[in-house]
């Protein structure tokens, strides 16, 4: 049985989105987020998630939802190697974390509420986020002919890219997205699984 941890706002909603959407059996494990330091005793790298498939282990959440659409598959959630949008795919799953997240993330940390944890670096905020308003609008550019990213259907990596959106929306910073991205967000929510994933974290509790 898969048993994922996971923590509200963390990336972990990326893996535990896909496992909903393929229907595979897992267990919840919600922890609080920032985690606790007694986290390290299950996960020695004190990330979130942490995912554990029989003797398998995984931190990173794009390479989760990889694992998942292709070993639990056949999935349109996947692209296949035989299949044009093969290679724009596994760039948008990274994209979404390495050339989003990131930014992002470090612009909260410097110039936004956890600045106070932190410390205050506007400049530094300044210029991740800059990065991260022109990663946005590669979004744009490829959501002009399609309603997803890539291969003309909902994959895993639009579950990558649009975990930032949540991000901005917890921010309460969805000003930054158009208004083909913010269309683009609601279409994802409308999702059955994206609702299901939502209702396993509220009927869960931490620990």
């Amino acid at each position: 049985m898969i048993t994922l941890y996971h923590g509200t706002r963390a990336r972990s909603i990326r893996p535990l989105w896909t496992m909903e959407e393929l229907g595979v059996p897992y267990r919840l494990k919600v922890i609080p987020f920032p985690v606790d330091p007694s986290y390290a005793d299950i996960n020695p790298t004190g990330t979130v998630p942490y995912f554990l498939d029989g003797d398998l282990a995984m931190n990173e959440s794009a390479a989760i939802c990889q694992y998942l659409a292709t070993r639990y598959g056949p999935s349109d959630l996947a692209v296949g190697p035989d299949e044009a949008g093969y290679g724009a795919w596994l760039n948008w799953l990274t994209f979404g974390e390495a050339s989003m997240t990131f930014p992002l993330t470090r612009a909260f940390r410097y110039g936004g509420a956890l600045a106070k944890r932190y410390g205050s670096y506007p400049d530094v905020a300044e210029q991740h986020l800059s990065t991260f308003r022109r990663n946005l609008e590669r979004v744009d550019a490829a959501l002009v002919d399609s309603e997803y990213l890539v291969a003309d259907r909902f994959t895993i990596a639009d579950i990558s890219v649009a975990y930032n959106f949540q991000l901005l929306e917890m921010m309460k910073m969805t000003d930054l997205l158009s208004p083909a991205a913010t269309a683009y967000w609601a279409r994802l929510k409308a999702r059955p699984a994206w609702a299901r994933a939502q209702d396993r974290v509220e009927d869960s509790h931490p620990g």
